[in-house]
């Protein structure tokens, strides 16, 4: 009988420590869908798709290349659109539908204003299935624009 004891003894105590590894796994790997946190990461990088070497010094007219990545935690497929714009003109406009944990990313070449000022450039994002005229995130560079720059 004690094989029997010993073997019962050996099948609990795996029990009991399979029972706590899944239970640390679900405490620490949250579904964002139950916890309630959903969001959309928005990010502008530069030409090399690091967060550095932004364009903020260019010359009229001068093209000045960008990657604009969105990352989607919400739990679901979402359709967005993208605005890119100097101060208030819009310059571009992509859509794309985005699924749970996807990742948009794209190169944007944005063209300098002919006039030298600083200018604020903008990326817009909304969530096109939210009908809001209000963008769900945005990210904003200032560039200067004027003679001798770029």
């Amino acid at each position: 009988m004690p094989d029997t004891t010993s073997l019962l003894r050996s099948v609990l105590i795996a029990a009991l420590v399979v029972a706590v590894i899944t239970t640390v796994y679900v405490a620490a790997t949250p579904d964002p869908q139950t916890t309630g946190e959903v969001f959309t990461e928005l990010s502008v990088l530069g030409a090399d798709g690091r967060a550095n070497d932004y364009p903020d010094a260019l010359a009229p007219g001068e093209m000045a290349p960008l990657v604009v990545r969105v990352t989607n935690q919400e739990g679901q497929t979402v359709p967005y659109q993208l605005r890119v714009r100097w101060n208030d003109s819009w310059t571009q406009t992509r859509t794309f539908d985005l699924s749970h944990g996807g990742t948009w990313q794209q190169r944007v070449t944005v063209e300098a204003p002919d006039t030298p000022s600083k200018y604020r450039l903008q990326v817009w994002l909304y969530r096109l299935d939210a009908n809001s005229s209000t963008p769900y995130r945005t990210a904003r560079l200032t560039v200067s624009v004027g003679n001798g720059t770029g």
